[in-house]
């Protein structure tokens, strides 16, 4: 009887103690809790997430209480980024949060004044005033063609040798292509199976420089020399 009582007592004890350090703030539907407020907050090293959103999480984050963090809507102002693949949290008390962000990497681009249209390997257009300096990117020649280049990429990435030679693409027509290679190669894709033009395409890049290559007619493969 003494030991149920004892329990009772520690119970409320325990409770009144939370109602009286704990506001319940009824707009932001949190609570607030004058200890475990957020002091430090780090993000791991990213090399696409945009600076802007960065500091606006951290903004959002600061004497926000670590205890009762709310990572849904937290991980919706990240996401705000397309460069953005996932989220993980990492809590440290009394103070700190860790924010661990896995990109996704960019592909293609586009570029007019000064201006760039990035397309991620989630297929998804990211506009920037910057230059990314990666030197695996394929530049494409027109906005329609970038718009376009998913259907294409999906094919070429099957082929790494092609995909690393190439250097620019253009969109002459809906699913025809021509490419650029970083060998001076121009091959020229017809309409039809673009696997089985890249499959005929490993074999003669091999040992081909300032070379036009037409698989237009993938029946009758045309090699002329590139004058230009």
């Amino acid at each position: 009887m003494l030991l149920s009582i004892a329990k009772k007592t520690k119970f409320f004890f325990i409770l009144f103690a939370l109602l009286s350090l704990t506001t319940f703030n009824l707009n932001l539907s949190n609570f607030n809790i004058p200890f475990f407020q957020i002091k430090e907050v780090y993000f791991n090293k990213t090399k696409y997430f945009q600076e802007e959103i960065k500091f606006n999480v951290y903004e959002h984050l600061i004497n926000k209480n670590l205890f009762f963090l709310d990572k849904i809507n937290i991980k919706k102002k990240i996401l705000l980024s397309k460069w953005v693949k996932e989220v993980k949290f990492k809590k440290q008390f009394p103070n700190k949060l860790f924010l661990e962000i896995q990109e996704y990497y960019p592909i293609a681009y586009f570029s007019e004044n000064n201006k760039f249209v990035y397309l991620n390997n989630n297929f998804e257009m990211i506009n920037s005033n910057k230059y990314l300096t990666d030197s695996q990117l394929v530049k494409v020649t027109s906005y329609n063609g970038i718009v376009s280049f998913k259907n294409l990429f999906q094919e070429l990435v099957k082929f790494e040798n092609i995909l690393l030679k190439t250097k620019e693409v253009q969109m002459i027509a809906p699913k025809r292509w021509n490419l650029l290679l970083n060998n001076g190669v121009l091959v020229k894709l017809g309409y039809e199976d673009k696997y089985k033009q890249f499959q005929i395409l490993e074999n003669i890049i091999k040992d081909k420089k300032n070379f036009i290559i037409d698989l237009r007619n993938i029946n009758k493969i045309y090699i002329t020399h590139n004058n230009d």
